[in-house]
């Protein structure tokens, strides 16, 4: 087999692996918006919606809302792990004390976690000590 062909056959399996990855209809971790269900695999208050959503910019960045207040942060992601940074968020303060005290925790784990894991449609964040904030893709 020349060069040549091996270079096409090559060429060839790249965009056919490409192309089942977009078909798939399987979106990552990325560009999608992702809603908090769990706290250390307890469910969060159901009347607070808790969003995240990671995108990709020249560097990337994680917005949402905590259900209380909005808010931003630059993250960094290699491999498994990720670090968010200089969380930024409004100051609207919660209705309640449990909100307030959900959004606390939030926070504080998202700004400590460490890895993360995409499974299907649930995104899990772990922080060092073995915490979760589990999410759905909405």
């Amino acid at each position: 087999m020349s060069t040549r062909t091996r270079i096409l056959l090559g060429i060839a399996g790249a965009a056919i692996l490409l192309l089942t990855f977009v078909w798939s209809g399987r979106p990552g971790f990325l560009n999608r918006q992702w809603t908090l269900t769990a706290v250390d695999g307890e469910a969060v208050l159901p009347e607070v919606e808790v969003t995240a959503e990671f995108e990709r910019q020249p560097f990337g960045r994680i917005v949402g809302s905590s259900g209380c207040n909005n808010y931003r942060a630059p993250y960094t992601r290699r491999g498994a792990t990720i670090r968010v940074q200089e969380l930024v968020r409004t100051d609207a303060g919660c209705p309640t004390t449990e909100m307030t005290e959900q959004e606390a925790t939030y926070f504080a784990l998202l700004e400590e976690a460490s890895g993360y894991a995409v499974e299907g449609d649930a995104l899990t964040l772990t922080t060092d000590d073995g915490r979760t904030l589990t999410f759905t893709a909405q």
